[in-house]
């Protein structure tokens, strides 16, 4: 057996601690992919680290994952912020859980069909994730990012309401770009630090986002996240060398708006 498994890269557009709570957010998946390389083997796994939420899925299903030797290839080299640890934990969930189904010798896009996430799955999903992903200190990641990573293209989701949906790039003469700061903040430990917080101000200019995409509204893009990005810098969740970036980029002409994305802002924005 020989299997190749792709997650896209991720980036929060918007909603990143809204989710937290349960509320929306705007996931963005884009390339490079990471990969998880399978071959029949004897348990060999290289590039996961064997305390991270996919380690310690593996070890969780070790009589299942002895069978395969795997091999994670990550394109950003290690560079923080976009969904490396998430990609991981996906590919090894999937390798499972595909392997655990009815017909495993089937087509293998077709399970967790991207056009047909069910909520049971969903639930399940970021059930586990949260289990191995969070040992009870600080807020639990919202695993918002794991199902844009499995939805791919750009995704809408809040599992307060358990919705999920695609959404388009809606605005003809306008572009965004995803830039790495060079900067690097863990999420783990990050969260680790945060406590409940009320995200009310935050969801609504989320939504407000939400509606640019379905009404392509350009003010209602820009303005939200213009807002987005204030409540966030207000509430000192924006890392100070993304400060700094940010108003840099805000001031180069032709730039409508920029925020950063994940943890503190820190990794990309």
């Amino acid at each position: 057996m020989s299997l190749v498994i792709r997650v896209p890269s991720k980036s929060f557009f918007a909603g990143e601690y809204s989710a937290l709570n349960g509320g929306p957010a705007i996931i963005v998946a884009t390339a490079p992919r990471f990969e998880l390389r399978v071959r029949a083997g004897a348990g060999f796994t290289m590039g996961i680290h064997k305390e991270s939420p996919a380690g310690k899925l593996i070890q969780q299903h070790s009589l299942f994952f002895n069978q395969f030797d795997l091999e994670f290839f990550d394109p950003h080299m290690g560079r923080g912020g976009w969904g490396a640890s998430t990609a991981q934990f996906l590919a090894a969930y999937r390798l499972l859980h595909w392997q655990g189904s009815a017909d495993p010798e089937g087509d293998q896009e077709s399970y967790f069909d991207h056009e047909n996430l069910t909520s049971r799955m969903v639930s399940g999903l970021l059930e586990s994730y949260k289990q191995l992903a969070w040992d009870g200190r600080g807020l639990p990641p919202s695993g918002a990012d794991l199902v844009g990573q499995l939805k791919g293209g750009i995704t809408f989701f809040e599992k307060r309401q358990k919705l999920i949906t695609s959404l388009k790039w809606a605005f003809s003469d306008l572009e965004f770009y995803l830039i790495p700061t060079g900067a690097k903040v863990a999420t783990h430990h990050h969260l680790q630090e945060l406590s409940g917080f009320n995200t009310d101000l935050l969801e609504s200019s989320v939504r407000r986002v939400h509606r640019a995409f379905t009404s392509a509204s350009q003010t209602d893009l820009i303005e939200g996240l213009h807002f987005i990005s204030k409540e966030l810098e207000d509430r000192h969740l924006v890392f100070q060398s993304t400060q700094e970036y940010l108003k840099s980029l805000n001031s180069i002409p032709g730039v409508l708006a920029a925020k950063g994305c994940g943890a503190l802002g820190a990794d990309v924005v």
